[in-house]
């Protein structure tokens, strides 16, 4: 779903109801990225649709007692509790202890949030614990969108919870469940575990990975062993993306691979093959220094320069186009791929590029 189609839907919500929720929101965005669900949050409130955290309250003849009581959130909870336990059965402690969690009563939170920016530690602690539930629901999202484990999870989404806490300024920060949310996300998006651990990735990477992921995950493609070799869908991830080049794409497909420990390389082979994989290892290291290097080089053209001399020589998966075939995906004549090819060699064959792969290989 596109974050216009998300942002049609809300706003149809809101007419019908009068207002929407911080959990709408979410549940509408289920399959957007971080910056889209916090687009769909500035859009709503610019075109003068109310946000609430909790469903407002409604005139009725309840007792004394049931108010003491009552869940101003409005949010039943109980199937992301189940979803949770079913994800990590370890967690069946902390989510009865969050399930035990007096929920948040009609005008609470405007009595503490000013008692939270004044240091008060009781307001503090009431409203962090008020809100872990939401966190154990955003951690779910999580792991059922990028399969993490459950733990690092809920531990990331209530490290962004107490850092929104403390940052929050009711004057000018507006819904205090729209500014949890961004948080909890901003900080699982940043820190979650890639499937590929064995390799450091900077956070903007890993925020250009994130709708790659969800779009290799949509076509069924992770888990595949054949994804790195897939031409099928590098071509379709680059008219999803067009901005990504054929590289960073190549990147961001080994960024979605398991890593593959020494014991699985050998466990279908009848003889001992750890001096092999070890090899194999080194020559995979190597191949990576020098597609690196080759990359480099590269960034000295223009994009589509860039993309004409990965597809005419194989670049990504060792299996070249003709001119013909170049010409046929941008729509030109085969001469006009010849030309843009030829000024391409040229460039790389000046002595700023060379200097640049003597350096790195």
């Amino acid at each position: 779903m596109s974050r216009d189609t998300a942002l049609s839907n809300l706003i149809a919500l809101a007419q019908r109801q009068g207002y929407v929720l911080t959990d709408d929101i979410l549940d509408e965005g289920d399959d957007l990225s971080l910056m889209d669900i916090d687009w769909l949050s500035s859009a709503l409130v610019s075109k003068g649709v109310l946000v609430y955290d909790e469903a407002p309250a409604i005139k009725d003849t309840v007792s004394t007692s049931a108010a003491e009581t009552y869940d101003y959130a409005q949010s039943d909870y109980e199937e992301t509790y189940k979803k949770a336990i079913a994800l990590s059965p370890e967690s069946q402690g902390i989510i009865d202890s969050i399930k035990s969690i007096l929920p948040p009563q009609r005008g609470e939170f405007d009595t503490l949030k000013y008692q939270v920016v004044d240091g008060n530690s009781y307001a503090r602690q009431r409203v962090i614990e008020m809100h872990l539930r939401f966190a154990v629901r955003v951690a779910v999202s999580f792991v059922e969108r990028y399969g993490i484990q459950f733990e690092d999870a809920f531990s990331l989404a209530c490290i962004g919870l107490v850092t929104a806490v403390d940052k929050y300024d009711p004057d000018t920060d507006g819904s205090i469940g729209s500014f949890i949310s961004y948080y909890m996300m901003q900080v699982i998006n940043r820190e979650m575990p890639l499937p590929c651990k064995e390799v450091y990735y900077p956070v903007h990477v890993k925020e250009r990975w994130t709708p790659v992921y969800l779009q290799l995950k949509k076509d069924g493609c992770v888990g595949c062993n054949d994804l790195p070799c897939c031409k099928y869908e590098k071509e379709k991830i680059k008219e999803t993306f067009p901005d990504i080049s054929f590289p960073d794409i190549q990147e961001m497909i080994r960024m979605s691979m398991s890593e593959i420990s020494l014991s699985e390389l050998a466990e279908n082979e009848e003889e001992p093959t750890t001096t092999s994989a070890l090899e194999q290892i080194s020559a995979d290291l190597k191949q990576h220094e020098q597609t690196k290097a080759l990359n480099k080089a590269l960034e000295t053209l223009t994009p589509r320069e860039k993309d004409v001399m990965i597809l005419r020589y194989g670049l990504l998966d060792d299996n070249p186009f003709t001119l013909e075939e170049v010409g046929q995906k941008y729509s030109v004549t085969r001469e006009r791929i010849r030309q843009i090819e030829a000024k391409a060699l040229r460039k790389l064959n000046t002595k700023k590029t060379l200097r640049i792969l003597e350096e790195n290989l």
